[in-house]
């Protein structure tokens, strides 16, 4: 079986008889999209299927989860921030990749709506953060990428995209879905 990393811990009571709220959280279906990519097979073939992130006018935080045959098993949107920046929790974002069944690899994506395509200091902190916690999982961070608008993209090892001329994504392909952390259970604890 896996393990829980979902599991929000119990904190003891401040004083004595105090109830406290027990939750759970779980990754729940917020949408489809269409793969025309069967398999991904690289950074490229992830920024093409992700590139409609680049326009939305916050910055969004995804992981598309691949599995050993590069097909898309999973995009999971971690959080949708300013316009300028989105809170990235690593521990949370590598238990939800793992938690993914059958995930054997991950590519990182967020968009900037500023339009410059760098990776910043912070991008490539967390990044390499998210790798040292998938380390010995068996789940592989393989890339890790901006959007932009304008349909250009940078990667973690320099690499720059433009899918800009690129046709629409095809509405055929594998269903692949897209998932978010949601409240499961609520509860009380105490008297």
């Amino acid at each position: 079986g896996r393990l829980e990393l979902y599991d929000a811990p119990a904190a003891p009571p401040r004083k004595k008889g105090q109830i406290q709220r027990a939750t759970r959280v779980k990754h729940v279906r917020i949408g489809t999209f269409r793969s025309p990519l069967t398999p991904v097979e690289g950074v490229y073939d992830a920024v093409v299927l992700l590139r409609d992130l680049g326009l939305n006018a916050q910055e969004q935080m995804v992981a598309l989860v691949v599995d050993a045959n590069d097909r898309p098993l999973s995009v999971i949107r971690h959080s949708v921030g300013t316009i300028d920046g989105s809170q990235v929790y690593p521990g949370v974002l590598a238990g939800a990749i793992h938690a993914v069944r059958g995930a054997s690899r991950v590519y990182l994506a967020h968009n900037h709506p500023s339009g410059v395509e760098d990776l910043s200091h912070a991008d490539h902190r967390v990044s390499q953060r998210i790798a040292q916690l998938l380390w010995d999982t068996g789940v592989t961070l393989e890339g890790s990428f901006t959007v932009t608008t304008e349909g250009r993209a940078h990667d973690w090892n320099g690499a720059r995209f433009d899918v800009s001329a690129l046709d629409a994504v095809p509405r055929s392909g594998a269903r692949v879905p897209v998932t978010e952390r949601q409240y499961a259970r609520f509860g009380t604890l105490g008297p």
